[in-house]
């Protein structure tokens, strides 16, 4: 800036200069006033015009201090014009005051903007390291099969550049998932064999048994058969001896022979009813051995043999049955004392 001087020369005092006049001044104030910041250069000289107009305004107290001090200058006349100058200064640099603070202020703006983009980064980068490490919470209850499908999806994500400064970091993460992962897996997969051959044990232990089983079934039938036979065959021995027995033993009588059917017509007679034979409702349930010696003993003391040629089981009826009294009636005195009560004690 050239250095011109406006002089003030009171009555009887030497001359004040001042670095700048004051048409001067006006003129660079009007000049500066149009400067506008688009970057760093015009940065500058918005700042350097600013420090100009500084410079002048300051100089103004330094050259009249400085006047005032050897020379009694009256003081109004400079202070005066001192102040012209000083207002003129201010306006011009409060318009350089507020374009420079609207500039910081833009770059404040844009700094915090940086700020805020960088921090969503790296949020979002560890958003995304923190997805990998929580997939090894999703691990639980899985079977064998979704374990090693898991097991292969990791293997084949891959960490690229877009995890920044957070790769390394991203890596160990994975890594130790899949560690985790085929530890899991194994366990898992053991397990699941484990309990496949213990079913399979279990399903070969219950064929076993149940084919056990059915022998065993199988023979206690053919023993129930083999003894239900052997039974028939004693009781059909025993008819057959206690038939012939009786043929021999039984005395010639003059009264006709009574048939099966005359003595059933004569139960029916004396009770209402038909007897029947043993194991059918209203039947004799006295043991079959039993049943076999008391029908053949019965028979043999019914005067007149009217039993011969009946079936054991109505005579066994005969001699359980409420008819009783009636046959034994018939009987002779003798005969009357043995009683089938009797027989069936001993």
């Amino acid at each position: 800036m050239t250095t011109q001087t406006e002089e003030v020369k009171p009555a009887d005092m030497p001359p004040i200069k001042f670095d700048t006049t004051e048409a001067k001044v006006k003129v660079l104030v009007k000049k500066y006033s149009g400067l506008k910041i688009t970057d760093t250069k015009t940065d500058k000289a918005v700042r350097s015009a600013r420090k100009d107009l500084v410079t002048i305004r300051t100089g103004v107290p330094k050259t009249l201090s400085a006047w005032f001090a050897p020379f009694a200058l009256a003081r109004d006349e400079a202070k005066a014009l001192g102040d012209k100058i000083i207002a003129i200064t201010k306006p011009g640099e409060a318009i350089l005051t507020e374009v420079i603070t609207t500039w910081e202020n833009k770059k404040e703006i844009e700094r915090q903007e940086r700020a805020r983009l960088e921090n969503e980064r790296i949020e979002s980068i560890k958003t995304k390291v923190q997805a990998i490490i929580a997939l090894g919470g999703t691990l639980d209850n899985l079977n064998a099969e979704e374990l090693l499908k898991c097991l292969e999806e990791f293997k084949a994500m891959v960490i690229d550049d877009t995890f920044a400064e957070f790769q390394g970091a991203a890596g160990a993460a994975l890594g130790a998932l899949i560690a985790n992962t085929e530890t899991k897996y194994q366990s898992v997969k053991e397990q699941e064999e484990r309990e496949e051959a213990n079913r399979k044990e279990a399903a070969r232990l219950k064929a076993e048994r149940e084919e056990m089983e059915e022998r065993q079934r199988k023979m206690d039938e053919r023993q129930r058969e083999i003894d239900r036979k052997e039974v028939e065959q004693r009781r059909l021995d025993a008819e057959r001896m206690d038939k012939q027995e009786s043929e021999k033993e039984t005395p010639a009588d003059s009264e006709p022979e009574k048939t099966e059917e005359t003595v059933a017509e004569k139960v029916e007679t004396d009770t209402g009813r038909v007897i029947g034979d043993p194991g059918t409702s209203g039947g004799s349930k006295i043991p079959e051995d039993v049943q076999v010696n008391i029908a053949v003993r019965f028979s043999h003391t019914i005067a007149g043999n009217r039993c011969k040629g009946l079936s054991n089981a109505h005579i066994l009826d005969l001699a359980e049955k409420d008819v009783w009294a009636t046959v034994k009636a018939s009987l002779p005195m003798g005969v009357q004392e043995y009683s089938v009560a009797a027989e069936l004690k001993a």
